[in-house]
C-alpha cells in the first residue's frame, strides 16, 4: 500500500511539474493541432468572441489576399472563404464587439496582377451574414498599418506607402466614427513608423516597428481621452515585423525580424518588460488575436520567401 500511495504522490508531483513547466508557453493541445489551409504572412488577425479570422495576406502560390480563413477553436478546425474581400495583404482588421470586421489598409495587386497598389477602400465582413459592404474610404491609406476599435470609434496609426523617392514613413492618426460615418485627424505619432498596437483602458500603446533605418525599440501610449502621446521607457531591444496583443494585463509581443522567435511581455501594472521563453516557431510578419486567454499566432514567414507558414500557435500565460 505504502508503494502505491507514494506512486501516486510522484505522479501528482511530476504532473505538477509539468504545469509549472509548460505555463507561459507556445502550447500545444491534446489532439492535432490543425493548420492554416493557406500558408499566409502579413495577414489581419481578428476574433469574434468565438472564431477566429484570418484575413488576407500574402502566398506566391495562391490568391491569398482575397480570402478569410476561420478556425474554430472548439472544433479545431478552418474554413476557407474564398474571393470574399479586396486582395490584400500588410492591412489591419479590426472587429467592432458586435458582429462586423473593418478592413483597412494594406497593398494588393492590380487588376492584371502585374504591380501592387495601395488599399484605400475600408471593408466591412459581417460576421453573422457573411457579407461584405465597403464605407467611406481613408485616402491616407498605408501598408503595415495599425488598427484599434474603441466605444465606436477606430483609431488607424502609422504604416508606409511608396513614392518616386522611396519608402516613406507615417506619423498620421486618423478615427473613425462609425455611426458618424466621418474620418478625422488626431494627433500624428511621435515617430513616424510601421508598428504594432493594443488597447488596455483608455490608453492605445505602440510598440517598436521600422523607420526606413532600424528596427526600433521605441515604445509609446495615446490618451484616446485627450488626444495626446507619452514616451515610455524603451523596450529591451529593438523589434519589428512582430504581431502584438493584449492578454491578461499585459502586452505580448511575438516574432523579430532578425530574431524570429523572440517573445516580450510588458506587465501593464508594475510597468516593466520581460523577455519570454514562449517556445515559438520562428517567424515574422504573423498576426495575432487573444480569445478567452489564449493567444493564436497565426501564420508568418522565415524569409518573405516560400514556404510561408500555416502555422496556428497557441500561446497561454
Amino acid at each position: 500500500m505504502k508503494t502505491i500511495e507514494h506512486t501516486k504522490r510522484l505522479i501528482t508531483l511530476i504532473t505538477l511539474a509539468m504545469s509549472v513547466v509548460l505555463t507561459g508557453c507556445v502550447t500545444q493541445p491534446d489532439y492535432q493541432q490543425a493548420n492554416l489551409k493557406i500558408a499566409r504572412f502579413g495577414a489581419a488577425v481578428v476574433n469574434d468572441g468565438r472564431y477566429v479570422y484570418t484575413i488576407g495576406g500574402f502566398n506566391t502560390e495562391h490568391r491569398a489576399g482575397a480570402t478569410i480563413e476561420i478556425y474554430d477553436p472548439l472544433s479545431n478546425r478552418t474554413e476557407v472563404l474564398e474571393d470574399i474581400v479586396i486582395s490584400r495583404f500588410y492591412h489591419s482588421a479590426v472587429f467592432d464587439g458586435e458582429e462586423s470586421i473593418y478592413i483597412i489598409g494594406g497593398i494588393g495587386p492590380n487588376k492584371k496582377y502585374q504591380s501592387m497598389q495601395r488599399r484605400p477602400q475600408v471593408e466591412v465582413f459581417n460576421t453573422r451574414t457573411r457579407e461584405v459592404r465597403q464605407i467611406k474610404p481613408l485616402g491616407w491609406a498605408t501598408r503595415i498599418n495599425t488598427v484599434q476599435f474603441k466605444d465606436g470609434m477606430i483609431y488607424v496609426l502609422g504604416g508606409s506607402f511608396m513614392t518616386s523617392e522611396g519608402e516613406t514613413f507615417s506619423d498620421r492618426v486618423f478615427k473613425y466614427d462609425v455611426k458618424a460615418d466621418r474620418w478625422f485627424q488626431l494627433n500624428q505619432m511621435p515617430i513616424a513608423k510601421v508598428t504594432k498596437s493594443a488597447i488596455y483602458g483608455d490608453w492605445l500603446y505602440t510598440v517598436g516597428g521600422y523607420n526606413g533605418d532600424s528596427s526600433l525599440s521605441s515604445f509609446e501610449r495615446f490618451n484616446l481621452i485627450e488626444n495626446r502621446w507619452e514616451t515610455l521607457a524603451d523596450l529591451p531591444k529593438g523589434i519589428s515585423a512582430h504581431a502584438l496583443t493584449v492578454n491578461g494585463d499585459k502586452l505580448y509581443a511575438f516574432g523579430n525580424y532578425n530574431s524570429l522567435s523572440d517573445c516580450f511581455s510588458y506587465d501593464l501594472n508594475a510597468q516593466i518588460w520581460q523577455k519570454e521563453q514562449c517556445g515559438l516557431k520562428p517567424v515574422r510578419h504573423a498576426g495575432v488575436t487573444t480569445l478567452n486567454g489564449v493567444s493564436y499566432i497565426m501564420g508568418g514567414t522565415e524569409t518573405g520567401r516560400p514556404p510561408h507558414k500555416d502555422y496556428i500557435q497557441r500561446f497561454k500565460p
